[in-house]
């Protein structure tokens, strides 16, 4: 719960920040007179040299209405530009760089706020459903068959253990004796779940699901670095400490990994946008600025995607569609943007695209990556 009140608390402030991006008129009556901020003659509802509102309020009231009207309203310009970057990105794109701005929300204050959104609509996804590890296994055949079952398990682990203890005796033998070690513990796995299944109990033990968890995860780690097996040696005394102390606090060191994750996610901007320029290095009238509103607009985009992944997965649904949401949608969403924003061929927009989503997994896996490190060593 402190997570979600956490989440609700950056998305009011991103919505804040998104606001002064797009400052808009608070539909309030101006009077004649001067200006108070910069002090210039004012003949109606707003200053003619700055644009502050002529009416400048000081009722607690008015704080309450900037807050919702930061929060919600963006002056209607919302409601033009979310259509045309789910269904016609180039466009939006096109008409932004090409100087038709003030009918929509600029670039930045949009992938504030839909980041920020994201990470709130994260905050109520909770993990993998218990139904998923607690469903019995149907169980089909007669008792005896499932008897044959336990029987057949048991003797193949019974001939690996002597195998294991064969080859164990005999010196010749003890090349084989590590392959063998690890069939033996394969072996008990198996012969466990022969057990499972035919008793019409859970595939997963009780054990096995404490290793599924986060907690569990991070115990096994510990205990690896503990034998020596996981071999975390960075170099520095000081790093290899902070990461052994986030894995005996993985709650504390997710939470932190998140924290850093949308204080950071600016970066996806500069790290998207050497692909976009070397795809055209040789186009004539195309700026980096050009660039930086695509990046900014296909961002907010993939958030919004997110979102809806999201609130479907906290709603419930385990349907089919998360596949084609998440791995369909983006590349035609980039090969339409692409497509009009810089006014290409169908052949031209679709390499680009191609390239482009190729580079955008690996500048994700980077950044994760790169985030995840920031968290644990923090």
């Amino acid at each position: 719960m402190s997570g979600q009140i956490d989440a609700f608390g950056n998305l009011a402030t991103a919505a804040l920040a998104a606001q002064e991006f797009d400052r808009g008129p608070l539909h309030d009556p101006g009077a004649p007179g001067l200006c108070a901020n910069c002090e210039a003659p004012v003949a109606g509802r707003f200053c003619a040299n700055c644009g502050q509102p002529s009416h400048v309020h000081r009722s607690v009231l008015h704080v309450v209405e900037e807050f919702l009207h930061g929060l919600t309203h963006f002056d209607g310009k919302a409601w033009k530009t979310l259509p045309l970057l789910l269904f016609r990105p180039g466009k939006l794109t096109y008409d932004y760089v090409h100087g038709k701005r003030a009918r929509y929300v600029p670039p930045v204050a949009l992938f504030l706020l839909s980041v920020f959104m994201m990470f709130f609509a994260f905050s109520f996804v909770e993990g993998p459903p218990d139904m998923q590890l607690d469903a019995p296994v149907v169980v089909s055949g007669t008792p005896a068959e499932r008897a044959k079952l336990r029987t057949d398990a048991d003797s193949a682990f019974a001939e690996l253990e002597q195998e294991l203890a064969a080859a164990r005796a005999d010196p010749k033998r003890a090349d084989d004796v590590a392959g063998l070690e690890i069939a033996v513990r394969a072996g008990k796995s198996a012969q466990a779940a022969a057990h499972r299944v035919s008793d019409g109990k859970s595939l997963i033990s009780d054990d096995d699901k404490s290793k599924l968890s986060i907690e569990g995860a991070a115990k096994m780690l510990r205990d690896a670095d503990k034998k020596g097996e996981l071999g975390l040696d960075t170099g520095s005394k000081a790093i290899n400490d902070r990461i052994r102390h986030a894995l005996d606090n993985p709650e504390l060191t997710i939470y932190k990994v998140q924290s850093k994750a949308y204080k950071f996610s600016f970066l996806l901007v500069p790290l998207s946008l050497p692909v976009l320029w070397l795809m055209f290095m040789f186009r004539r009238h195309v700026y980096l600025y050009d660039h930086t509103v695509f990046a900014l607009y296909s961002l907010s985009f993939m958030s919004v995607v997110v979102i809806a992944a999201s609130t479907m997965f906290a709603l419930g649904y385990r349907g089919a569609l998360y596949a084609p949401l998440l791995l369909l949608v983006p590349p035609l969403h980039m090969f339409a943007q692409l497509k009009g924003a810089y006014q290409l061929s169908v052949f031209g927009a679709a390499w680009r695209a191609i390239v482009l989503a190729t580079a955008a997994v690996i500048t994700l896996a980077f950044f994760a990556v790169l985030i995840a490190l920031l968290g644990m060593v923090d």
